[in-house]
């Protein structure tokens, strides 16, 4: 078991103090895989001591071992920028590599515990009063995806992941305990998603997040994590895998609550004759999916 999973199975039964120290790392795991002992002890308001000892606690000889599995930890949800993408690659190759890349992006899906994840995520929806979709940058176009694919299945949501900043604290001020937030956060990080993230979390809204790992700062946020492998060997992150559980998610939503989607279609059908009727719009046949 790595470090993160030592400290969810322990958690219960540590201090007030270790809890600090258990927290920081679970926020910000990402850091602290290259932190100095001093430097954590300083970050989490302890002393050196008392951080080394939480360390054997966790079940290492010192801290270096545990750091050490960090970042071993971190390898498997950071996906640095290499100096191979500078490389004059072969077509040929470029092809292969790129097809085998994708092929176990793909394959990953399903090892990562996603079948569970999507029954609750599913469940998230179904309760959900309004949904808001959370992103940045190239996260963005996976934000507007979602919401398209959802608003058509009959789901009131609202995609901000290109507002302005001011516009996306506007949205969220509407946001409560009856709404889903849906965040959409890959290497490396926003810290905008995150801390909004952390402000909703802290606020009692139920977060439904898609990143690239279960130990990413945004997965330990959230009540539902959906894990997409985006690894490439020259992007910083592919986004097809991300693509490919929306619309799982869409599918399985959509078994389970067709009546959902019929009540929608009749709505969108009364509007259509009416905009007909006034000549405004040509009756063709109207498919939300």
């Amino acid at each position: 078991m790595d470090v993160l999973g030592q400290i969810r199975s322990q958690y219960d039964t540590l201090s007030k103090t270790q809890k600090k120290i258990a927290d920081y790392i679970q926020q910000h795991t990402n850091t602290c895989c290259f932190a100095s002992l001093k430097e954590i002890a300083a970050l989490t308001g302890t002393t050196e001591a008392t951080v080394l000892n939480f360390s054997r606690k966790m079940g290492y000889a010192s801290f270096l071992d545990m750091r050490n599995q960090l970042k071993e930890g971190a390898a498997k949800w950071t996906t640095p920028i290499t100096t191979e993408a500078f490389l004059d690659i072969p077509y040929e190759e470029l092809f292969k590599r790129n097809k085998t890349q994708q092929e176990e992006n793909f394959a990953a899906i399903w090892k990562e515990g996603n079948e569970k994840s999507v029954r609750e995520a599913v469940e998230l929806l179904q309760n959900a009063k309004k949904i808001y979709c959370v992103a940045c940058d190239f996260s963005s176009a996976l934000s507007h995806y979602f919401q398209a694919r959802f608003t058509r299945l009959g789901l009131n949501v609202e995609d901000i992941g290109s507002k302005s900043t001011t516009d996306v604290l506007h949205s969220l001020a509407f946001a409560d305990r009856n709404d889903l937030v849906v965040i959409f956060s890959f290497a490396e990080y926003s810290k905008m998603t995150l801390a909004v993230e952390e402000y909703l979390s802290m606020n009692g809204i139920k977060i439904l997040c898609f990143s690239d790992g279960e130990a990413s700062p945004a997965s330990l946020m959230a009540d539902v994590s959906i894990i997409c492998c985006t690894r490439h060997f020259i992007l910083l992150n592919v986004m097809t895998s991300v693509i490919m559980l929306i619309d799982l998610l869409a599918i399985t939503f959509f078994n389970e609550n067709k009546v959902v989607f019929i009540q929608h279609k009749k709505k969108l059908d009364k509007m259509q004759r009416y905009l007909f009727e006034k000549k405004v719009m040509p009756l063709d046949r109207m498919d939300p999916l």
